[in-house]
């Protein structure tokens, strides 16, 4: 019962931050619109994983597919916002890119789990991650965390990928469990998604104009 309350609960977690996100649309700045279109594609990739699941339809490529995707946006947040750093930035963007690709093509292949990339993606947000805190310390800049939404998306990115970096790592043996297991090997990561998702719509809340938040 926990197991599958974890798991519709993380598929559907993205729904509020949706709602909000879709009635200020065109007011968000496009730091803030990146990260909603992640929680679509989120949202959209997993009822889409979640469909082809309960007909017996392999789902991998759709989860190899967004891995990429959800991995090259969240660095354009970065890149966005962390303007001295951005070399460093697609340089490491394009190396991700072009390694997940390599491992889709020559040594996963697209109809499994792509487990060396996903953990790679998450080592690369924590890094980002790292780095945008780095850079309010040593600007000494002024950050007011409950006005500040950036600052809560990028919590809720290192939050995430700290808590999913394990479930990639060892994803290769979770998927190799028997279906009441897997679910229960996954737990921290749908923890984690739910917690991001969560984060994610406080964060879009906050930027909504004229709501006295940044």
């Amino acid at each position: 019962m926990l197991d599958d309350v974890l798991m519709y609960g993380s598929i559907f977690s993205p729904l509020p931050g949706l709602l909000i996100g879709q009635r200020h649309w065109r007011a968000y700045a496009t730091i803030i619109r990146t990260i909603l279109f992640v929680v679509l594609l989120s949202f959209l990739s997993d009822v889409v994983m979640l469909a082809l699941l309960m007909n017996s339809i392999p789902n991998m490529p759709v989860a190899n597919i967004y891995g990429l995707t959800e991995g090259l946006l969240f660095s354009y947040f970065f890149y966005l916002r962390l303007t001295p750093y951005r070399k460093f930035i697609v340089s490491i963007a394009v190396i991700f890119a072009l390694l997940y690709l390599a491992d889709v093509i020559l040594v996963t292949h697209l109809m499994s789990f792509n487990a060396y990339s996903r953990t790679l993606e998450a080592g690369i947000m924590i890094l980002f991650s790292t780095l945008y805190f780095y850079s309010i310390f040593q600007n000494e800049t002024d950050i007011f965390i409950d006005k500040s939404s950036e600052f809560w998306i990028v919590v809720g990115i290192l939050f995430y990928f700290s808590g999913a970096f394990f479930s990639f790592l060892l994803s290769t043996d979770i998927l190799s469990l028997s279906p009441d297991r897997f679910y229960s090997s996954w737990i921290l990561h749908n923890i984690s998604n739910i917690i991001k998702n969560i984060i994610f719509t406080a964060a879009l809340w906050k930027a909504v104009p004229n709501s006295g938040m940044k």
